[in-house]
C-alpha cells in the first residue's frame, strides 16, 4: 500500500493541503512510497489515509509539545526552538510504526531527534531517509538509560502485537531525569512501557511522578473523534463487507490478513501472543476454517 510520508513538512499545514489536493480532483498520485494511486477510489482513499495518519499520530508529539510549556507542568521548552536557543530533545523508543510517524513529526516541527531500536535494518532505513536530521542508536540498556535522562520528551512506542508492552523506562530512571521533562506512552493501550505509566484520560490527561509529566492517554486519537471515526471506517469497511457476504470462514480463508486479526474462534484461542501471556492453548485458525 502506498505510505502516507509526512517528514519534510509543516504538520498544522497538512489538513488544508490535503483538502487543496482533494479540490483539484486528481485522476491519480505518485506517493513518497508505495504504489500509484489510480483512479477517483484509490485518490481518495490515500488521501483520507494520510489525514488520519496526521491527525491520529500528530496527537503524541503534539501532547508532548503541549505540556513541555510551563503552564501545563513542563520545563518551559519549545520544542522547535528559536534562532540561537537550541531545540527540545526528543527520543523516541521503538522505530516501528508508530515510532516512525512520530518522528516524522518531531523532525517537522524542528527538534532534535534521537531514536532507538533493537533493529539494525529498520535503523538503516531511517538513516537513508532522514540522513542528519535524525541519530539513530541500537538500544541497550546503557544507551536507553543515557538518553531517558538527556531528553526533554521521551515518546514510548513500543508495541508487541497481541502482547503487553515491555516496562522500558524503569521508576528509578524517571526519578534521574530532568523535572520538567514530559513522558508520553503511546503504548498505554498494552499496559504501557514506562514503569510509572497509568491510563489516564482526556479530562485529565496527565500526572506527574518524581517532577516529570506523563501523558498516558490510553485513547489519543479520540482527541479528534470524528476524523478518527471516519478514518477507522474506511480502513476497516471492506472487511466488515467480506464478513457479510462471504461469512467468516470463507472471508478469512480469502484474506490472509483477516485471518490473521483472528483471536478467538470456537472456544479456541488463535493468536498465539495472545493465548502465550493468558496461559491458555493455543490453535492455529487453519485447522478451524
Amino acid at each position: 500500500d502506498a505510505t502516507p510520508y509526512a517528514g519534510d513538512a509543516y504538520f498544522t499545514d497538512w489538513p488544508q493541503t490535503l483538502s487543496n489536493i482533494a479540490a483539484l480532483q486528481p485522476e491519480a498520485l505518485v506517493p513518497g512510497r508505495g504504489p500509484a494511486l489510480k483512479g477517483p477510489a484509490q485518490v481518495q482513499q490515500g488521501l483520507d489515509a494520510t489525514r488520519s495518519f496526521i491527525a491520529d499520530l500528530y496527537a503524541s508529539v503534539q501532547a508532548g509539545a503541549a505540556h513541555l510549556e510551563k503552564s501545563k507542568g513542563g520545563m518551559g521548552v519549545l520544542l522547535g526552538g528559536v534562532p540561537g536557543v537550541e531545540p527540545a530533545h526528543v527520543l523516541i523508543i521503538g522505530a516501528g510504526v508508530v515510532g516512525t510517524h512520530a518522528m516524522q513529526m518531531a523532525v517537522g516541527m524542528g527538534a532534535r531527534v534521537t531514536v532507538l531500536d533493537k533493529n539494525v535494518d529498520r535503523l538503516r532505513h531511517l538513516d537513508l531517509i532522514f540522513g542528519n536530521r535524525i541519530k539513530t542508536l541500537y538500544s541497550t540498556a546503557q544507551a536507553l538509560e543515557e538518553k531517558v535522562l538527556e531528553s526533554d520528551l521521551v515518546i514510548g512506542g513500543v508495541l508487541i502485537p497481541g502482547a503487553a508492552a515491555p516496562k522500558l523506562v524503569t521508576k528509578s530512571m524517571v526519578r534521574c531525569m530532568k523535572k520538567g521533562a514530559v513522558m508520553v506512552d503511546v503504548a498505554i493501550d498494552k499496559g504501557g512501557c514506562f514503569e510509572t505509566s497509568h491510563a489516564t484520560t482526556h479530562a485529565e490527561p496527565t500526572f506527574v511522578v518524581d517532577g516529570v509529566v506523563h501523558y498516558c492517554v490510553a485513547n489519543m486519537p479520540g482527541a479528534v473523534a470524528r476524523t478518527s471515526t471516519f478514518a477507522l471506517n474506511n480502513a476497516t469497511i471492506g472487511h466488515g463487507v467480506a464478513l457479510a457476504e462471504l461469512g467468516w470462514k470463507a472471508a478469512l480463508k480469502a484474506n490472509p490478513y483477516l485471518k490473521e486479526g483472528l483471536n478467538v474462534a470456537l472456544g479456541k484461542v488463535t493468536y498465539e501472543a495472545v493465548a502465550r501471556d493468558l496461559g491458555y492453548a493455543y490453535v492455529n485458525a487453519d485447522t478451524l476454517l
